[in-house]
Formats: structure tokens, C-alpha cells, sequence
């Protein structure tokens, strides 16, 4: 899970944060919720764009029948989530399987097997290699000196379906995480909007 802490102070005036400083606990709690219920908007809308720009396809990216385009980025934008709010500010969060790691990056090794297995080929992308074999029927196998596995071809050739890899490194992916000023922003305009009609009460 990744939290995000955001607090209004850093964007105020002086003469905000002189009133903020004179707000009572619960009021001022009270307002970081708003705000942190903002800036978890914000984080939805950012994901919802970024992902329909295609911001979570690499170069190398294959699109293919056991693939879902754009689930995982549909995840994550609905993985947003208002955690708390407190005196000094607000968490939001996001529970979306797997963002942490494309958030942080890391390395991934094989646990019950000998080898990663990467898929090379449309029909592969999304599937395991021992579901490839059950839905195309196709006979995987591997060649000596070459770290795949292959399938023959009705031509007598071979085609690489999945390379083989001891682990795999992953970079943090470019802006995985919304821009702070853009969370800032969006907090700052949802806590003093709250406060405008909370001040309008007294």
C-alpha cells in the first residue's frame, strides 16, 4: 500500500497560517479531511488520465489476448482512498495490487521454478507458459545454449515464445506517482473552501 501525507501549510500565507494556528483541534481536523478528500480526487483524476494516455505501456509493451488493456491502471485509479485527517494534515492511500512495486520498483526472482518466464509473443502476454500449451496446443521446448522456449512452426522453423531469466530488474516507472503540487493544490482549494462556509456558520 503507498500513503501520501499531505498538509496545507506548506502553500498558505502568513496570515492563513496565523488563522490556521487559531482553529481549534477538531475544526482544524475536520478541514484536512475535506482537504485530504480533495487531494485523493485529485490523485483518481491523474490516474484516470495517465492511464487512458497509455502511461503504463513501456516501449516494449504487447498487447494480446490474455491481456486486459488498461485493468491494471483502472486499479489504480480506483485504488485512491481518504486514509485520515489529524491537526497537522490528512493520508490518503492506495491499495491497488502491484502499484507499490511499479511505484518503488524492484527485483523480481522465480520462487517455484527454475527460471522467470517473459513473454515474446501476442498470444503469450498475460499467460502462464503452461496455459499457452493448454489453449494453442502448441508443445513448448527449450534449445541448448538458448535461454527460451520455443515452438516449432508448420514450416519447420522455431519461434521463441518465452525468454528465459533468472530475475528481472524494474525501474521505478516514470511518474507512477501524481505530481505533489499537484496534491498540494488540490488540498489547499478543498480546505479553504471548507473553511469559507465554516467561518460563514460562525
Amino acid at each position: 500500500m503507498m500513503n501520501i501525507e499531505v498538509k496545507v501549510r506548506d502553500e498558505v500565507s502568513p496570515a492563513l497560517a496565523t488563522l490556521i494556528d487559531a482553529l481549534e483541534g477538531k475544526t482544524l481536523s475536520d478541514l484536512n479531511a475535506v482537504g485530504g478528500r480533495s487531494a485523493n480526487n485529485a490523485a483518481i483524476e491523474y490516474h484516470d488520465q495517465f492511464n487512458q494516455a497509455g502511461g503504463w505501456r513501456g516501449q516494449g509493451y504487447l498487447d494480446g489476448p490474455g491481456r486486459n488493456p488498461g485493468e491494471f491502471g483502472q486499479n489504480v485509479a480506483l485504488g485512491w482512498n481518504f486514509q485520515s485527517a489529524d491537526k497537522s494534515g490528512a493520508t490518503i492511500s492506495n491499495n491497488a495490487d502491484y502499484y507499490a512495486f511499479k511505484v518503488s520498483g524492484g527485483t523480481v526472482v522465480p520462487k517455484r521454478v527454475k527460471a522467470l518466464t517473459i513473454p515474446l509473443v501476442p498470444d503469450a502476454m498475460g499467460r502462464r507458459a503452461a496455459d499457452y500449451v493448454s489453449l494453442t496446443g502448441h508443445r513448448l521446448f527449450t534449445v541448448p545454449g538458448m535461454s527460451a522456449l520455443f515452438q516449432a512452426e508448420e514450416d519447420g522453423s522455431v519461434t521463441a515464445i518465452y525468454a528465459l531469466v533468472k530475475e528481472a530488474v524494474h525501474k521505478p516507472w516514470p511518474k507512477a506517482l501524481p505530481d505533489d503540487e499537484a496534491l498540494s493544490t488540490a488540498f489547499v482549494e478543498g480546505w479553504t473552501a471548507a473553511l469559507s462556509d465554516h467561518l460563514e456558520t460562525l
